[in-house]
């Protein structure tokens, strides 16, 4: 496919549904806004978009969040099987 970006210059999600609906993934140095009502899965859209920086390109990321305390993220994350300290 022509127009989709090449696999080093996006950042997969890994949830393969959500990567094809954003055309093989997030373009690499894009900005997004996340918004929703309360308790429709916001939080858990960007720990994936997170865990698939850090995976898929093996890059470093900057989290802001109001809503977690650093611990409580992570342990958000593992309960997700998203494990980020290593």
């Amino acid at each position: 496919m022509a127009n989709e970006p090449a696999k080093k210059d996006v950042i997969l999600t890994g949830v393969r549904e959500v990567d094809e609906k954003l055309g093989g993934g997030i373009p690499l140095g894009s900005l997004g806004l996340i918004e929703g009502e309360p308790d429709t899965g916001k939080s858990v859209l960007s720990q994936h978009f997170t865990y698939g920086a850090l995976t898929s390109v093996q890059t470093s990321v900057a989290y802001y969040t109001t809503e977690n305390t650093v611990k409580s993220l992570i342990a958000q994350m593992d309960s997700l099987s998203l494990y980020t300290l290593d």
